[in-house]
């Protein structure tokens, strides 16, 4: 048994497409992050398994989500990713294998209707396939990843990711990720940013 699990929020554009490509498992389980727009509503399409959560990082977000699954296998995806036929037909057979208890996706990552393979989408890899028995936990509350026993295996085919939908989206997400950052770094006891560190920074 399957389990998908997309983590959302505020993805009425893109979570359709997303739980149409990932309708052949077993359970889908959506897991909304505070959701104010039609989201939720387009997910009960596919699946009464909904989860509500608010102001949760992403690790926090898919343990909380694993715990729900039923399968013995879950699978990762994000809203705006896409699992096309030919990744469907090797994560079926992949399961029946019992040499791996994870195996990393790679992606094709899509900005403005191009496929681009440079800079950090040269090999973009993701762990998202997991073996439920063999899972620990998701680590990291930026780049999170998942801990787990047992040895790593990687797909022949590829996720298909559309990073950015326009310019404005491409913005607000790199603020919100800066603003991840900055909490991290406090949290850290990272000293605080002054005008020779920053004049230091820009020289170096």
């Amino acid at each position: 048994m399957i389990s998908v699990i997309v983590i959302a929020k505020n993805e009425q554009d893109r979570i359709d497409v997303c739980l149409k490509s990932v309708k052949w498992a077993d359970e889908i389980i959506v897991a909304d992050n505070g959701s104010t727009d039609k989201t939720m509503d387009i997910a009960k399409k596919y699946t009464d398994k909904i989860i509500e959560y608010k102001e949760q990082d992403f690790a926090t977000l898919r343990n909380k989500a694993i715990e729900k699954a039923m399968g013995d296998w879950v699978f990762y995806v994000d809203a705006d990713e896409r699992v096309l036929e030919s990744l469907k037909e090797e994560i079926l057979k992949q399961v029946q294998d019992d040499r791996y208890s994870a195996y990393a996706v790679s992606r094709k990552n899509i900005i403005f209707g191009t496929e681009v393979s440079y800079g950090p989408y040269k090999h973009d890899w993701v762990i998202r396939l997991l073996r439920k028995d063999k899972f620990k936990k998701w680590v990291g509350r930026v780049h999170e990843y998942p801990e787990f026993e047992g040895n790593l295996g990687y797909t022949k085919n590829s996720l298909l990711h559309l990073t950015h939908r326009d310019i404005d989206q491409m913005v607000l997400k790199s603020l919100d990720w800066s603003k991840i950052d900055a909490n991290l770094r406090l949290e850290a006891h990272h000293p605080k940013m002054s005008g020779w560190r920053f004049l230091r920074i820009l020289i170096t």
